[in-house]
């Protein structure tokens, strides 16, 4: 059984294919993400040499896309762009270890045979038209080994446990994470909160896990999120002698000072409601 012409019963460039003309290809330049310790810039180029393709793309009728996935945080994402060439920010505690990019050009509008009856082979295919969304063309996935610290944001997990109560989060740093858990039902909110209050919801449930994290450190000094938080401290200037028993002020400092910031935000929201 010829499992590809079910899964794609039309014509895909790809490598060691040969549905389009001799010579045709598409492929994706090594990407080099630009990081910081809140995310990280990935620029995606696509080379095509594909007429057929090229025109599709130029008349609007199928785009440039690169799927993004961290197998380790679940982390998924398709971008798109007429252009050959695509910039997009992933934060950096969406990532851990390996970040994988495959190129693609995918069908933004049904796609009639006859666009692509010069360069393919349509042998054994239907003549109804590719609808949108069929993969076109698949290029060779590249992966970026992620630096092995990671970053302080990417070291703090927030995950649900159903046999924790609901309104309560216990921390605890056992691994390479220090994790925060709560209800299936305050996790939903307290992301929910996050997206409409921007980053303020950041600080009032990470600051907790990072006094726990500086209390704890010297005692996990070999795991990634202790090498992290080690290498926030230093780049912060902060003396580890005392860490213990000055970890509240430490994470505020981490966090930006994040009562200012509640301070401000409630502010502008004060003023929008006169």
């Amino acid at each position: 059984m010829n499992h590809e012409r079910l899964l794609m019963p039309h014509p895909v460039l790809r490598p060691g294919g040969f549905d389009y003309g001799e010579g045709d290809s598409f492929s994706m330049t090594m990407p080099r993400p630009r990081r910081s310790d809140k995310d990280i810039v990935v620029e995606a180029s696509f080379n095509l040499s594909c007429r057929t393709l090229d025109d599709l793309i130029k008349n609007g009728m199928a785009k440039f896309s690169v799927l993004a996935k961290c197998a380790a945080t679940y982390y998924r994402r398709l971008a798109s762009s007429d252009a050959p060439k695509i910039t997009f920010r992933i934060r950096s505690d969406d990532l851990w270890q390996i970040l994988t990019l495959t190129p693609y050009v995918i069908a933004s509008k049904d796609v009639p045979w006859t666009a692509t009856d010069g360069d393919a082979d349509l042998d054994n295919v239907k003549g109804d038209p590719m609808p949108r969304g069929s993969i076109l063309a698949v290029g060779e996935t590249h992966a970026i080994q992620l630096r092995k610290t990671g970053t302080l944001q990417s070291s703090i997990r927030i995950t649900p446990n159903p046999k924790i109560a609901e309104g309560v989060y216990l921390v605890n740093s056992q691994g390479d994470f220090v994790v925060v858990e709560m209800g299936p039902k305050t996790f939903s909110d307290v992301h929910g909160m996050r997206q409409r209050a921007g980053d303020l919801l950041y600080p009032s449930v990470y600051q907790a896990a990072l006094e726990f994290a500086m209390r704890e450190m010297e005692e996990h000094e070999q795991s990634m999120w202790a090498r992290a938080l080690k290498q926030t401290l230093d780049k912060h200037g902060i003396d580890t002698d005392d860490l213990a028993e000055r970890a509240h002020e430490h994470a505020q400092t981490l966090l930006n000072k994040p009562l200012a910031k509640m301070i401000a935000w409630t502010g502008r929201e004060d003023a929008a409601l006169e």
